[in-house]
């Protein structure tokens, strides 16, 4: 399946109507189960067991969804940004029990390094002032205070 403009923007809808549907009765016991099924929604993670069920309704709506291309708000919704670009999470996602925090990002500081400068480039270091032309500067800021 291609995962084009057409595929995130069917995927963002059907995951707000399944947070809406957690507002009617799902046969849970408990409201907390709701809320952390949304919370997961809401990460645009699909629990395993509605995953089935969710692909084919996402296939079903499909040739129905616009192509255009995504506007910011459906990028930053859903966990859109980080499905198209994965190259850009600074390690190693996963799924938590957490209520509020379902998906974690576990990784060390080189890989953040390393991502940084895969996206941006390497740092570039300002060239650096000999110490006589930074006691120059120093002395003339000096006199310019004295004249205040």
């Amino acid at each position: 399946m291609t995962k084009d403009a057409r595929y995130y923007r069917a995927r963002n809808y059907l995951l707000d109507h399944r947070k809406k549907l957690l507002y009617a009765s799902l046969e849970l016991n408990r409201e907390e189960a709701k809320e952390y099924e949304k919370k997961y929604y809401q990460q645009g993670v699909i629990p395993k067991e509605h995953q089935a069920l969710f692909n084919q309704q996402l296939n079903q709506l499909l040739p129905t969804t616009d192509d255009q291309p995504l506007s910011f708000f459906e990028l930053s919704r859903n966990d859109t940004y980080f499905n198209l670009h994965p190259d850009k999470i600074a390690g190693t996602p996963f799924h938590t029990s957490s209520l509020y925090f379902p998906v974690q990002v576990k990784g060390t500081k080189e890989e953040v390094i390393r991502t940084i400068e895969r996206t941006i480039g390497t740092a570039q270091n300002p060239p650096s002032l000999s110490t006589l032309e930074a006691e120059a500067i120093a002395l003339e800021l000096e006199l310019l205070l004295l004249d205040l």
